[in-house]
């Protein structure tokens, strides 16, 4: 199934939706609700610190809490930071969040198309995407301002629609999609930076043929580093990984064992790999002594779609999706995560989750319709049931 996207986060010496469901966090008072000074540009709203940490009412550092958001309805679609003061947050409608250590901003960057999601290099270069092939490039935050500059796909290239994005620096970064056949749109692209506004956007063939050709299938999600070589997942389960040969990407096939789509891909450097999807399809890729990847089942707890992953270490992953499901791997099993209902959108039931990210594990976020979650010791101001 695709969500519209699936974001995994790329960090190729690399680094994906979420919805709402969150966690114990008491009542917080009105002045912890996100306020907009009438004096200051209207399209921008400064959310006050996170009260005293003391307070009955604040957020413990093991515990997921919901974060306040202005009262306007809005889907939030991707996560990237950084590091843990300098969180980038991108969806719609036309809305960004940028988390500066102790202060939660919201702008915008000025179109009508939905913004899918968003990845950087680094603090100075951050991209964000719509579902088209429209892009966006910050070269960093300051003074409340990320100075956003637009690229049209159409003008210049790419004529694909943006799925996920990733790469190993401000030189290297890849994007995936849907393949539009009618279009000619391969699903994979490469360029070698911003460029100074014109990214010189290159498809990618990724197929086993001689000489190799776009292959006509969707891929929605991007993970990879030096050691492990960079994943690519998508419809039908359509595995590929590819690894630098001679100065040049080699492509090989690696056989999923699911034909279920595929939306969020993460793994240990070096180590295993994992991929997950529709109906709760879970994918353990483990690497053998002759350092090639084969998959296995492993036990899930949940059907529910999955559409970001994220982790830290080989015993410390996280995924979310559907209906507000958050589960995490400790090494042994997977196990769904209790979610507080004061977390979710608008008081109501728990809505999807499409994007997770993290600096540590004392600084982990998701994003979904109406909902930010964190968990961690930062300060941030706690929404309201």
């Amino acid at each position: 199934m695709r969500r519209g996207r699936s974001l995994s986060f790329v960090l190729f010496a690399c680094a994906g939706l979420a919805a709402q469901a969150a966690a114990s966090c008491a009542d917080s008072p009105p002045s912890a609700q996100a306020t907009l000074d009438a004096s200051t540009d209207p399209d921008v709203v400064v959310l006050p610190p996170q009260p005293d940490a003391d307070a009955s009412h604040a957020c413990t550092a093991d515990e997921w809490c919901a974060v306040a958001l202005p009262p306007s309805p809005m889907s939030l679609n991707g996560i990237w930071g950084s590091g843990p003061a300098d969180v980038w947050i991108v969806g719609s409608p036309d809305v960004t969040l940028h988390w500066d250590g102790s202060a939660l901003t919201t702008g915008k960057v000025g179109t009508r198309q939905t913004l899918f999601g968003v990845w950087g290099s680094g603090p100075k270069d951050v991209w964000a995407f719509s579902a088209g092939n429209a892009m966006w490039h910050s070269d960093g935050y300051s003074s409340g301002d990320a100075g956003w500059s637009f690229f049209d796909g159409d003008a210049g290239g790419w004529p694909g629609s943006i799925a996920a994005m990733g790469g190993s620096g401000a030189d290297d970064v890849w994007a995936v999609g849907a393949f539009m056949g009618q279009v000619g749109a391969p699903p994979v692209w490469h360029c070698d930076g911003w460029n100074s506004g014109v990214p010189k956007w290159q498809f990618v063939a990724t197929s086993a043929a001689v000489p190799p050709e776009p292959e006509p299938f969707s891929f929605d999600a991007i993970w990879g580093n030096p050691e492990s070589g960079l994943w690519i997942v998508g419809m039908g389960g359509k595995t590929r990984v590819g690894r630098k040969s001679k100065g040049t990407i080699v492509w090989k096939a690696v056989n999923s064992g699911t034909s279920m789509d595929l939306n969020a891909v993460w793994g240990v450097a070096g180590g295993d790999v994992w991929a997950a999807g529709a109906g709760g399809t879970m994918r353990r890729f483990v690497r053998g002594l002759d350092g090639e990847y084969q998959a296995a089942g492993v036990e899930f707890p949940t059907d529910a779609t999955i559409f970001g992953m994220t982790g830290f270490a080989a015993d410390d992953v996280w995924a979310v999706g559907s209906g507000g499901t958050v589960v995490h791997w400790n090494g042994q099993a997977w196990s769904l995560v209790s979610m507080d209902g004061d977390a979710h959108a608008d008081g109501g039931g728990p809505d999807d989750l499409f994007s997770i990210w993290g600096s540590s594990p004392d600084d982990l976020w998701a994003v979904g319709r109406n909902t930010l979650l964190h968990k961690g010791s930062a300060a941030l101001p706690r929404k309201s049931p």
